[in-house]
């Protein structure tokens, strides 16, 4: 995530690959990691398939499905986004966009003032409260 933050995608993804070389059972912190070093790297495609098979994987993570919901909202794909909204509020039902933002506390370094402010409206849009 340092090397994330400091927008050396390449090495980032390289050394969490790395890790997942090292333990074959994949955590979740690591998949998660390499879905944010492909998003911030432009490879959203990448990135959501390896969060689709974390929401498939755990029924109750938020984290995956509060990325999915940002993304799908931003792509026009609203009813995907609200789904992934429903499942969150399934999980917990207090959650909202400010636990979102304290998630990820370092998105705004990552992605920047603007793409993050767009993230956010986003999560709105989609019905996260």
């Amino acid at each position: 995530l340092a090397l994330l933050q400091q927008a050396q995608f390449l090495e980032a993804s390289r050394s969490v690959r790395r890790a997942l070389r090292l333990n074959p059972r994949a955590p979740t912190g690591l998949l998660m990691s390499l879905a944010q070093v492909n998003f911030a790297a432009g490879r959203r495609a990448e990135a959501v398939e390896q969060l689709e098979h974390l929401r498939k994987a755990n029924s109750d993570h938020i984290a995956s499905r509060v990325v999915l919901a940002a993304h799908y909202e931003r792509e026009g794909r609203h009813d995907q986004a609200s789904a992934a909204v429903d499942e969150i509020l399934r999980v917990n039902t207090d959650f909202s966009v400010e636990r979102a933002e304290a998630m990820f506390p370092n998105a705004e370094l990552v992605f920047g003032s603007q793409e993050f402010a767009e993230i956010v409206v986003a999560l709105r849009a989609a019905g996260l409260p």
